[in-house]
């Protein structure tokens, strides 16, 4: 089904719910227990496949609000860098799923990785995972190393290596790179992250990082794309006021 006739399935469907003197229409999820803007529900409704099940539909729902509520979504277009921080449990990974859903529905390609205290010290540790199920043939013979945990420094031929492999797989439509937990990330991978966000303007690529709120990371390539980044900080929805 396409986009526009999503939007016209769900704006039948929500022409049949029932709707307060405002025009509200009840749509609720975990994090809005109040209803929301007629718009805003018609938004949210037009965005998921009506052909999933109602659980489905509702963790879809769940992370676009999440989105939404952030104002990520038209932020996060190529050529940026865009880092996500909040506190556990509020969404930053709801985030990351809205946004490569939303990437991988328009058949543009997507990455995405994870930082753990674990692994902090294994070089281009988020590297490899990011790119871990790549063609090989398609791999510069610089990257190899990185993507096989073997090269131990991130010396400018490795940057450049896993650059081009980025840029080959963002071809013309575009390439979304997500790392969730950023803050974890090992050092070598920083390095590279902080050497793509220099040189992103000009490319059909987004970067998004998650942070947690506090977190402190010494790394000066962490301080490099934070420094050049959009940040944002997640927080609870906005609740409307409940009529008097």
């Amino acid at each position: 089904m396409t986009m526009r006739g999503r939007r016209q399935a769900a704006a039948t469907h929500s022409s049949s719910c029932p709707r307060d003197h405002t025009g509200t229409i009840p749509v609720e999820t975990p994090i809005a227990r109040e209803a929301l803007p007629g718009q805003v529900a018609l938004f949210l409704l037009a965005s998921i496949p009506l052909i999933l099940s109602p659980t489905d539909c509702g963790e879809i729902l769940e992370n676009r609000l999440k989105a939404w509520c952030a104002g990520i979504s038209d932020q996060v277009t190529p050529g940026t860098t865009t880092v996500v921080e909040g506190a556990p449990g509020t969404g930053k990974t709801a985030v990351l799923d809205d946004l490569t859903a939303r990437w991988e529905a328009s058949g543009r390609q997507v990455v995405r990785a994870r930082g753990s205290a674990l692994e902090g010290d294994l070089p281009f540790g988020i590297v490899a995972q990011l790119f871990d199920m790549i063609d090989h043939e398609v791999v510069p013979p610089e990257a190899m190393g990185a993507l096989r945990l073997t090269e131990p420094t991130a010396d400018f031929a490795v940057l450049h290596g896993v650059y081009r492999l980025a840029v080959t797989l963002a071809g013309t439509s575009g390439l979304l790179i997500a790392v969730d937990d950023a803050h974890w990330a090992d050092a070598a991978s920083l390095r590279w992250l902080a050497y793509l966000t220099l040189r992103i303007q000009r490319l059909p690529i987004a970067v998004v990082l998650t942070v947690g709120a506090g977190e402190r990371c010494d790394d000066p390539s962490y301080g490099e794309i934070m420094a050049a980044c959009r940040r944002v900080t997640l927080g609870t929805c906005p609740r409307r006021p409940s009529p008097r």
